[in-house]
């Protein structure tokens, strides 16, 4: 396409300058048929763009090393034709992803493509997007082009890996259902209760506001934590 719109421009200063200098009309109508047919395209492959619309669907978290699958909506208020989308993955190392749809899309169409990519990266939160979109005429001289403000965070999570060895000390996974606390003392973060102060007793465990209304130290207790943590070195 490329080589075909090259080689127009280029004889549209020929058949002028031919048609000046040998005073044949032939020479100056195919250079003004030309002109008019490239005029025509440029401004066929812009039109269908403008009302191209594209909608992501993705799920917005993954694991290192995961595939994901994306599907790209595409819908249109003119035909276009030649739809190629590009669109950025921030998660994997070639990031961006290009999909063509070669047939035509138009008023009442909808078109989904797919693409599938890997999470290379580490964990961490990506953008996913923008998008690009390109077209070109029904002769493919020109391609137009349109970006998309089309982007969203996409949460990549660590790998997770399962060490046996500590399954018989107790350990569970972090993720599964268990009570958190009890309601007895203890060291977690969540508010107990209010006593009277005991020797030895932390001062930064005062419960200033009581103490001032009943006139003798009053310390917070909080629950206790059963949540068992491990550190791994």
């Amino acid at each position: 396409s490329t080589l075909y719109r090259s080689f127009l421009l280029a004889a549209l200063p020929v058949l002028v300058f031919l048609g000046a200098m040998l005073g044949k009309p032939a020479f100056l109508a195919l250079a003004g048929a030309w002109t008019l047919f490239l005029v025509i395209s440029a401004v066929l492959a812009r039109r269908g763009l403008s009302g191209v619309r594209v909608a992501r669907e993705v799920y917005p978290s993954a694991f290192e090393g995961d595939e994901v699958a994306v599907a790209m909506v595409v819908e249109g208020d003119r035909p276009v034709r030649r739809l190629e989308i590009a669109d950025a993955f921030g998660p994997a190392i070639v990031s961006e992803q290009r999909m063509l749809e070669p047939r035509p899309v138009g008023p009442g169409m909808r078109r989904r493509l797919e693409y599938g990519t890997l999470c290379s990266r580490q964990w961490g939160i990506y953008t996913v997007g923008p998008v690009q979109v390109q077209a070109s005429d029904p002769a493919g001289l020109f391609r137009a082009r349109r970006d998309l403000p089309l982007a969203e965070e996409f949460a990549v999570f660590p790998r997770v890996y399962d060490v046996a060895g500590l399954a018989p000390l107790g350990a569970q996974r972090s993720m599964a259902p268990h009570d958190v606390t009890a309601s007895r003392t203890g060291q977690s973060l969540l508010y107990l209760g209010v006593r009277d102060y005991r020797a030895g007793d932390d001062l930064r465990h005062v419960h200033w506001p009581a103490t001032a209304r009943r006139g003798t130290l009053v310390v917070k207790e909080h629950e206790v934590d059963l949540a068992p943590y491990f550190t791994i070195f």
